[in-house]
């Protein structure tokens, strides 16, 4: 995520606004960085700003993360330059609004104790990526769950044939099929309705679970009742990426999927930092919040991307939190039959998300700047790095 500032300092007399020009007034270079934010920081890139030379020099002196390094230097000094770019109307925590779990469960679902947990898997072609899914969920989980898999009206005929042939043989497994295609919010909104008082795990069909993954992330949400979201960790899923966020990083050659998995958890410092929102590639997803906080907004998220935004944010408005599962590593594909929808629809989608929720882009910058994972990516990449080293010597 590339931050863009217009005159950080002297050492940087280089940088200029992605979309607007230097202006020379206080207020107008407040409107301009707000401005360069919403118009594509996520599309800008270093070089951009500092030039060939400088980037050159960067990458001399601090190495493959200067990048990041820069960017955090940037997004800190408009912080402080621009204090009031975190005020005004936006979307703040409720105080006193959590409900208290206690007593909530049977309320709502007429029962005490934990919920149990659906794996709720939505289907839309991507044939081997599914098979590959499905496979690894029935492996590598242990604790008691159902699995719940709808079909949003997949085109390629292989899908029933493999779904029907799935469920037959998983007896805690069940199988619904879409009449006609309704989008992936309504699928999910389906999937959670259909779970009933269970707890939620929403899985990407073109992922791939590790050894343990489910009860990680279930005792991870079960240790904060406040907790509305669990998402772990993953190889491509922006800031949940290790060992470099938002990067597509690739596992190394010679090492597993299911190694990765281990590696990560044996690494991982357990801290279950908070972020400001989940990841729909693998969520967990508790009762109580859904019950307070409601569905998915399949009305301006039909199509998924940013319907997991904006469904934290009013978690949080509630007195929700989210946190990161950091042992837990899900392997993630991204070759799924979304790949083309999502170029399409991604930027309408997270555009309309800002406007819904206007403080969304500058929480998730400040978490970027003291991202609490920083000290465990630089472990995991140190330990990758030395066995490439090993591997190729």
């Amino acid at each position: 995520m590339t931050i863009i500032s217009d005159r950080p300092s002297a050492v940087f007399n280089r940088v200029r606004l992605f979309s607007t020009g230097h202006s020379g007034r206080r207020e107008d270079s407040k409107n301009n960085i707000m401005a360069s934010m919403k118009s594509g920081y996520a599309r800008a890139r270093l070089r951009h700003i500092i030039g060939r030379f400088g980037r050159e020099w960067v990458f001399r002196a601090f190495g493959p993360g200067g990048d990041d390094l820069i960017n955090r230097i940037l997004l800190r000094y408009y912080l402080w330059r621009y204090p009031g770019i975190n005020a005004g109307k936006g979307d703040s925590v409720v105080l006193g609004a959590y409900p208290e779990s206690s007593g909530l469960l049977q309320k709502i679902c007429g029962k005490d104790g934990d919920p149990g947990i659906t794996v709720v898997i939505p289907v839309h072609n991507a044939y081997d990526a599914v098979q590959d899914c499905l496979e690894s969920v029935i492996r590598w989980t242990a604790v008691p769950y159902r699995l719940l898999i709808i079909d949003d009206a997949s085109t390629d005929p292989r899908i029933r044939s493999l779904l029907s042939s799935f469920a037959a043989d998983a007896v805690h497994a069940r199988v619904v099929f879409n009449d006609q295609n309704r989008g992936y919010t309504a699928t999910i909104n389906k999937g959670c309705k259909l779970a009933g008082c269970d707890d939620v795990v929403l899985l990407n069909s073109d992922t791939r679970v590790t050894e343990g993954w489910l009860t990680k992330m279930a005792a991870c949400a079960k240790s904060n009742p406040r907790i509305a979201t669990v998402t772990p960790l993953s190889n491509a899923a922006g800031v949940f990426s290790v060992p470099v966020r938002n990067r597509v990083n690739l596992i190394p050659e010679g090492l597993s999927v299911d190694d990765m998995g281990r590696l990560v958890e044996k690494l991982s410092p357990g801290l279950m930092p908070m972020v400001p929102t989940g990841n729909g590639f693998c969520m967990y997803v508790s009762r109580v919040a859904l019950a307070v906080v409601g569905d998915f907004d399949a009305v301006n998220f039909p199509r998924g991307y940013g319907e997991e935004n904006d469904f934290c944010m009013r978690a949080a408005q509630k007195g929700f939190i989210h946190v990161i599962d950091d042992a837990t590593f899900i392997y993630h594909q991204r070759s799924g039959s979304g790949s083309a929808v999502k170029t399409a629809v991604l930027p309408e989608c997270m555009a309309r998300l800002h406007r819904m929720h206007p403080q969304y882009r500058i929480r998730i910058l400040q978490w970027l700047i003291d991202d609490p994972l920083d000290e465990f990516r630089r472990r995991l990449q140190n330990v990758l790095g030395r066995y490439q080293r090993r591997k190729n010597d």
